[in-house]
């Protein structure tokens, strides 16, 4: 069992409770309540606040914050937190905060993401694993991303809106509906501009998959069909492709709507 190493300019809680192998640099604040799995590194000026939960093997960089207060009026003092999953990176002042009251009292964080500088994630947010948040981009509260997720730098996303297994955002976008799963969306006010061809091709994803996706993209974005007709073509389509079954169930479920495509008018 490896050592557990404090640095003695460290602030550690008497009820902070520390796995094995965990390192915790100069000028470090670790709170009450908070719980950091094996192999985990606090490079320095790091500070986590409790309620929280910290896998193994995450490592965060200087002057992140992870676990403050949520920043919502409507917040008095409730016992919320964070979880957050294994061998994540935090880069410099990144900033997670807990989850509130009404919106489940959790933050979700998985496995294998990569936070990069200023980045910040909010009360309520649920985020899946091994995606890549670039420097500057503010996931709003509620906001919901699937795995291998990739978001620009200086992106903005609105409340409540979800982005899909194998997105891409390009930097400096700003986000007031649902991304689905696959799509690549970009703008000052965002829009749908095609399927994430080489993303997919990166892990895994046959040619034919490929092309299927495509074209229930195509049906849903680039036909001018109404919503209805539409969706009844994405789901004859689905019972031929797994990942249209997955676009199909996206934006079925879709509480906000769907981003709109390039030169496709305002939405669904």
């Amino acid at each position: 069992m490896s050592e557990t190493l404090i640095h003695e300019s460290a602030v550690v809680h008497p009820e902070a409770q520390l796995g094995s192998g965990v390192e915790i640099g100069p000028f470090c604040y670790v709170g009450a309540k908070v719980q950091i799995g094996d192999r985990t590194k606090l490079i320095s000026n790091v500070r986590l606040d409790g309620p929280m939960k910290l896998g193994i093997e995450n490592l965060i960089y200087p002057f992140a914050s992870l676990g403050s207060e949520p920043q919502d009026l409507k917040f008095r003092g409730e016992t919320v937190s964070v979880e957050i999953g294994d061998k994540n990176t935090f880069r410099e002042c990144t900033t997670v905060n807990r989850g509130t009251e009404t919106g489940g009292g959790v933050t979700r964080i998985g496995d294998n993401n990569l936070f990069m500088a200023y980045s910040h994630v909010a009360h309520d947010d649920v985020i899946g694993n091994s995606n890549v948040i670039a420097n500057s981009t503010q996931l709003a509260g509620h906001v919901t991303l699937g795995s291998f997720v990739v978001i620009g730098g200086a992106c903005a996303i609105q409340q409540f809106v979800r982005l899909g297994d194998h997105a891409y955002i390009g930097g400096a976008t700003s986000l007031l509906k649902d991304v689905p799963p696959f799509c690549i969306a970009y703008g000052n006010r965002g829009r749908v501009t095609g399927v994430n061809v080489i993303g997919l091709k990166r892990r895994g994803f046959s040619r034919e998959e490929i092309v299927k996706i495509q074209e229930g993209q195509r049906i849903f974005f680039k036909q001018r069909l109404h919503v209805d007709e539409s969706m009844k073509k994405l789901e004859a389509l689905s019972n031929e492709s797994a990942g249209v079954k997955i676009f199909y169930t996206f934006i079925k479920e879709s509480k906000v709507g769907i981003t709109p495509g390039r030169d496709a008018g305002d939405g669904v």
